[in-house]
């Protein structure tokens, strides 16, 4: 039942999306340094149903859900707190629901990483996939590094700077 009343009000919240961002990898480009910066492509989610494994609890199931799905597919997520910024105004969070074609229970480690510098946080979420709120310390196109029992994988999320 609880379940149920979770992914009902997600797909309430869902419907108010507008857009997030996910991307493969870039090629490497020269920093103002002199060094070498990765870039990431973030780009949209998707406006589509999810994957068959990922629409338990949404109804109807084959509804279109602003999403983001991971590199190898093994997880989305769904960002409710959508645009994510590095400071939310009063009342707003970097809500993200995350779901996995396979989970083990447990804890889902995010070792997230800028393209614009070398900053790399490390957050955990202590009950694995599901709802979240994943804080970033800065604005840019970061790239999440997932582990959790069960899997692992990489997405792309844009974090905003903050709203004016």
């Amino acid at each position: 039942m609880r379940g149920l009343v979770v992914a009902s009000a997600c797909v309430v919240l869902v419907s108010g999306l507008q857009a997030g961002c996910s991307a493969p990898l870039r090629a490497p480009s020269v920093s103002p340094s002199g060094g070498t910066a990765t870039t990431f492509a973030c780009v949209q989610p998707s406006e589509s149903p999810l994957p068959q494994w990922a629409r338990d609890g949404f109804s109807p199931p084959d509804q279109s859900v602003a999403h983001l799905l991971s590199s190898d597919g093994h997880i989305v997520a769904v960002p409710f707190g959508w645009p994510l910024r590095e400071r939310q105004p009063e009342g707003r969070s970097n809500k993200i629901l995350w779901v996995a074609d396979r989970n083990g229970g447990g804890p889902m480690t995010i070792d997230a990483r800028r393209d614009s510098d070398s900053t790399v946080v490390h957050r955990e979420l202590p009950d694995g996939p599901g709802p979240s709120i994943v804080d970033l310390p800065g604005r840019g196109c970061w790239q999440l590094d997932l582990a959790w029992p069960g899997g692992r994988d990489r997405i792309y999320l844009q974090y905003l700077g903050p709203a004016a």
